[in-house]
């Protein structure tokens, strides 16, 4: 198993029976620096691929992306339904699923900055995100 794995599961676990902090990386001031360095990785992992190994697979992608699209909609409508939750929200759950941390905790970040008036309704709805 790859290291980053490791370092993500002693995350999870070290979090869940209170070894570290809660927030502690917006505490430290730290979080922009993590999400830019796991950008990075990501970044640097497409090195390999050629641009022609690239473009022979966009057809695929395309599809992948659109038929997943339409499945995690469908899915998260159908169980905001069964859990009598707002399918609104229920759906853009499902859809932080496409875009993968750290996008979407991205995304929450600037939708809670833009929408939020105060300092506290903007940690308000970040959480909520």
């Amino acid at each position: 198993m790859s290291s980053t794995i490791w370092c993500l599961v002693i995350g999870v676990i070290g979090a869940r029976v209170k070894f570290y902090d809660e927030n502690i990386m917006d505490k430290a001031k730290a979080s922009s620096i993590a999400i830019l360095g796991t950008i990075f990785i990501v970044i640097a992992s497409m090195s390999t691929v050629s641009l022609k190994e690239f473009l022979h697979f966009i057809p695929q992608i395309l599809a992948i992306i659109v038929i997943g699209q339409i499945g995690i909609i469908l899915g998260g409508y159908l169980f905001s339904k069964l859990t009598k939750w707002h399918p609104y929200k229920g759906m853009s759950l499902a859809l932080t699923a496409m875009f993968g941390f750290p996008a979407d905790y991205i995304l929450c970040q600037e939708v809670s900055r833009s929408v939020g008036r105060t300092e506290e309704e903007q940690q308000i709805l970040l959480n909520e995100l």
